[in-house]
Parts: structure tokens; C-alpha cells; sequence
């Protein structure tokens, strides 16, 4: 193999689409901090690692020796992170300085994944440059993310992906697509914010740009996000439209309806994409063009 990817995260939404692109020539260790089951792929292995255990962790780095880590685990529930303020300071502070320093003494091109929740939502559109300023706790601690990979890794990528949607792999988070699809199909009524803009990003769209920012060895801050913008309301009906589902069953709220029964999200963190597109030619679809991809994929399979 000439080449070693060290991959935290793997049953993400990211790390679904991440391995359907595998070149040739090149492995993939995927850590887990339980080993459920095996891949059947002689490209990918899977092992246990506890970001939180040092001794572990330079171990594990020390037999592999990746050439590239792409940290992409982290306590990411919004509303968790805000209860849970010490677990999630663990898993998505500590845990990131952990393997920063473990990786180290090496010449690994460290990939960390970010989030849009390091914004406030209070500009129309967030650049690169743009200063985060997060107000929940979960984008504190993924902006503490950032600092740490910058202040360690003397070779680092932060990928910044707004909100993404697909199929969910087996044990993974439901999102906010499968969300829908899974209450409307059950003819569940959804209340659903139509104050809150951004440019959903398609999963398969942030695995390929994931592999052209490997590919280029390309470091700095990427903004990944899709190419259609819309409020989170107006994403449902196209969910329901695609899918076939009752749209009537879905009811716009503004943020206020659920003020004090979950975490403060920002209103709008909407993307420029124009440093993708100029880098790597990558132009991201659309929402629609991105379900229709995942209707296709449902009755392929």
C-alpha cells in the first residue's frame, strides 16, 4: 500500500461517503471505540481506539504510521453537548488534542472536520476568513477543534461542512432528510423552522472533496456546502416531494416555537463555495439534485 489513511468517525454520514471512494493503493484504518464487526473490504481495516487513553493512541499511530488522519468523531448532538458539557468537552476537546499530540513527531497531513456551528448565523453569507463565534456549546468546543489543530499540526486541512444529508449508515445518527422520510412515511406531523437558512451539503458531495483536499495535499480552511440555498421548512417539502410523502403533514415554526427546549442555533449560516470551486473545479449539487441521487440509490438497492 503507498499510502495510509487513519480515519476516526468512520459510521458517519462523512465517513459512509469517504470510503466509497477509495483509490487504489491505499488503506484505510478506521478506529472505533467498540469493534462491532469487520469490513469486507481488503482496503479498510478497523480497530479499537479510545481517543481519550494517550498509551492507546501512540500506539496504534506508532503501528500504522498514516500518513494522513482525518478526525471526523465527535460528540455531535447539539442539544447532548449543551447538557452533557463535560463528556462533550472530553470527547471533542481532549480527545482532539489527544491525537494531535500523539501525531506529532510524524509528517501526518492532519484533516480535522468541523462544523457550521462555530458561526453565530448573524452575516448572509461566512467565507473562510470569517471569525467564528459560536453560540452553543457544541460549536465551542469544535472551535477549540480548530485552535488546537492549528496550534499542533505543522501539516492540517479544516473542512467546515454546513449541515449534510444521505443515507445513514447502520448505528449513525439520523439526519436531517432521514428525519423526515422516516416521520412522514410513519404520517407523523413534523413542526418544522422556516427562519433557519443554510446550503445543505449531499454526503457524497463532502466525501469526494474530502479526496481532492488528499489528493492536492491541500492545507488551509475549506468551506463545503451544497449549491442550493433554502430554509429548513423549504428543505422538508422538497424532501416530501422527492419521496413522495405528505407535505401537508409538515407544519413551518419560527426558532422561538422551541426556545428553551433545545440548544440556541444559529438562523442562518449560509456558505460561500467559491473557494472549492476555484481549487478543485468542484461544484456541489443541488438539494434537489442530491435527494433525487439518494431516491435513486434506495431503488438501486
Amino acid at each position: 500500500m503507498n499510502k495510509t489513511i487513519l480515519l476516526t468517525g468512520g459510521t458517519s454520514l462523512f465517513g459512509s461517503a469517504f470510503l466509497k471512494f477509495i483509490p487504489k493503493n491505499t488503506r484505510i484504518v478506521i478506529t472505533e471505540h467498540k469493534v462491532k464487526n469487520q469490513v469486507n473490504n481488503s482496503q479498510i481495516e478497523i480497530v479499537k481506539m479510545d481517543i481519550l487513553n494517550n498509551a492507546l493512541l501512540l500506539n496504534l499511530i506508532a503501528k500504522y504510521q498514516p500518513d494522513v488522519i482525518i478526525h471526523a468523531a465527535s460528540a455531535s448532538n447539539v442539544d447532548f453537548c449543551e447538557q452533557q458539557k463535560d463528556k462533550a468537552w472530553q470527547v471533542n476537546v481532549v480527545g482532539t488534542e489527544n491525537i494531535l499530540k500523539a501525531s506529532k513527531k510524524g509528517k501526518v497531513h492532519f484533516i480535522y472536520i468541523s462544523s457550521n456551528a462555530i458561526f453565530d448565523g448573524k452575516k448572509d453569507i461566512y467565507e473562510e476568513k470569517d471569525i467564528p463565534n459560536p453560540i452553543n456549546f457544541y460549536g465551542k468546543t469544535k472551535y477549540e477543534g480548530e485552535l488546537l489543530t492549528q496550534r499542533y499540526s505543522n501539516n492540517w486541512t479544516i473542512i467546515r461542512p454546513i449541515t449534510s444529508y444521505g443515507w445513514a449508515p447502520a448505528g449513525s445518527r439520523i439526519n436531517p432528510v432521514t428525519w423526515v422520510i422516516e416521520a412522514l412515511s410513519s404520517k407523523k406531523n413534523l413542526k418544522v423552522v422556516d427562519d433557519v437558512y443554510l446550503n445543505p451539503l449531499y454526503n457524497i458531495d463532502l466525501g469526494k472533496i474530502a479526496w481532492k483536499i488528499i489528493k492536492g495535499k491541500s492545507e488551509g480552511i475549506y468551506h463545503v456546502a451544497g449549491s442550493e440555498t433554502l430554509n429548513r421548512y423549504q428543505w422538508a417539502l422538497k424532501v416530501a416531494g422527492v419521496f413522495n410523502l405528505d407535505a401537508n403533514l409538515i407544519s413551518p415554526v419560527p426558532s422561538s416555537y422551541f426556545t428553551g427546549k433545545i440548544a440556541t442555533r444559529p438562523q442562518k449560516t449560509i456558505y460561500s463555495i467559491e473557494k472549492i470551486k476555484k481549487e478543485f473545479k468542484f461544484y456541489p449539487r443541488s438539494v434537489s439534485d442530491g435527494l433525487n441521487d439518494m431516491k435513486n440509490a434506495r431503488q438501486s438497492n
